[in-house]
C-alpha cells in the first residue's frame, strides 16, 4: 500500500488501522552530556521540540526554535533534541513528558515532532504551532537554497518572536508584536479547534478553520456570538440566553470561561455534557475545553465534542 501526500508517494509498510509499526534499535550508549542537559533543564516551565526538518519550512522552524529558546527566553524554555527523545527513554522524553507546557514547532501540516512523539509517549498533548502559518513567502519553495539565508533568518525570527509574545514568555523587551500579528494568525496557526473570546459581553470574536469545521459554520455565523450558541446548546436560545438561564448555572465550562477572565488562570480539559440542538431534534454531546488568558481575551481550546 501506499500514500501520496506534499513529497510524493510513500511506502507504508507495517501500516495498520492509520498507524505505521516502526521498530527502533536500543540505544547501546549513552550520551552523559545529553543527559545533564535535560538535568539542568528539568526546572524550566515550557518545552519546545521542533520537526528539523532539511526542507526549507523545517529549517525556518528549527532556527525559530533556537532563537526563541536560546535568545528570547532561555530562562523559561528546554530546547528538545528530537532525535534523542524519540529514541531513547531518558532525559530529553523526561523533558517532554514533564513540562508544564510544551510547545511543538512544526515546519508545516505534516506536524513530524508531535507525530513523533506522540508514538513513544501516551496521552502526550503539545502545543501544535505551525511555523510556515506565521510567516508570508512563495509557497512553491521546497528546498533551504531556494531562499536567501538572511531572508530564512528574518522569517525564523519572526515565528520565534510571535510565539514568545502569544506565550508571553519572552526575556528580552518585546514592546510591540511584530509586524502582521493579530489574532486571528495566531489562532489559525494552532492545529487544534480555537475560539478567542471578549470578556463583557462574553462572546466570541473569532475561530480558527479547525473550530469552523467541527461545527459546520462560516466565520459570520460564530462571531459576536455567546459559547453556548456556536454550540448550539438549546439553553442558548431561551429568553434568558446562553449563560443566564437557570440550566447554566453551575455549567463548568461557563464557570471556567468567566473565572479566566476574573482571574487570569487557565483551566485545562474542563469537561460537561450538553444538550445540542439539531434538525432532527435534540443530541447530547461531551465538551471539553481548556481556556487560557491572552491581554483582555480567552483563547478557549475545544479538546472534545462529540456525541455522548
Amino acid at each position: 500500500m501506499s500514500q501520496t501526500g506534499c513529497c510524493g508517494t510513500a511506502s507504508r509498510a507495517g501500516a495498520n488501522d492509520g498507524y505505521e509499526v516502526v521498530r527502533i534499535e536500543q540505544a547501546k550508549n549513552n550520551c552523559r552530556l545529553c543527559d545533564d542537559y535535560a538535568e539542568r533543564q528539568k526546572a524550566k516551565p515550557v518545552a519546545v521540540m521542533c520537526c528539523e526538518g532539511a526542507c526549507l519550512r523545517g529549517e525556518i522552524a528549527r532556527q525559530a526554535a533556537n532563537i526563541l529558546c536560546h535568545t528570547l527566553a532561555p530562562g523559561k524554555t528546554a530546547r528538545i533534541c528530537l532525535g534523542g527523545a524519540f529514541t531513547k527513554n531518558t532525559g530529553q522524553r523526561d523533558l517532554v513528558r514533564k513540562a508544564s507546557r510544551l510547545i511543538a514547532l512544526e515546519g508545516c501540516f505534516v506536524n513530524c515532532s508531535s507525530r513523533m512523539m506522540n508514538g513513544v509517549t501516551e496521552g502526550l498533548k503539545p502545543d501544535v504551532v505551525i511555523a510556515d502559518r506565521l510567516y508570508d513567502f512563495d509557497r512553491k519553495l521546497f528546498g533551504i537554497e531556494e531562499m536567501p539565508a538572511g531572508e530564512i533568518q528574518a522569517h525564523a525570527r519572526a515565528v520565534a518572536e510571535k510565539i514568545a509574545l502569544r506565550y508571553g514568555i519572552g526575556e528580552t523587551s518585546i514592546q510591540q508584536a511584530p509586524a502582521g500579528l493579530n489574532h486571528g494568525e495566531w489562532i489559525e496557526a494552532i492545529d487544534a479547534p480555537m475560539l478567542l473570546m471578549q470578556g463583557n459581553p462574553r462572546q466570541v470574536v473569532t475561530a480558527n478553520r479547525r473550530a469552523l469545521e467541527l461545527f459546520g459554520k462560516n466565520l459570520h455565523e460564530v462571531e459576536g456570538l455567546r459559547g453556548g450558541q456556536v454550540f448550539d446548546c438549546i439553553h442558548a436560545f431561551t429568553e434568558e440566553g446562553c449563560g443566564k438561564d437557570s440550566n447554566c448555572e453551575g455549567c463548568r465550562i461557563r464557570d471556567g470561561i468567566i473565572d479566566t477572565f476574573a482571574t487570569g488562570k487557565p483551566h485545562n480539559g474542563v469537561s460537561t455534557s450538553l444538550q445540542i440542538k439539531k434538525a432532527n431534534g435534540t443530541v447530547k454531546y461531551d465538551l471539553q475545553v481548556s481556556t487560557e488568558k491572552i491581554g483582555d481575551l480567552a483563547l478557549v481550546r475545544i479538546e472534545h465534542f462529540d456525541e455522548s
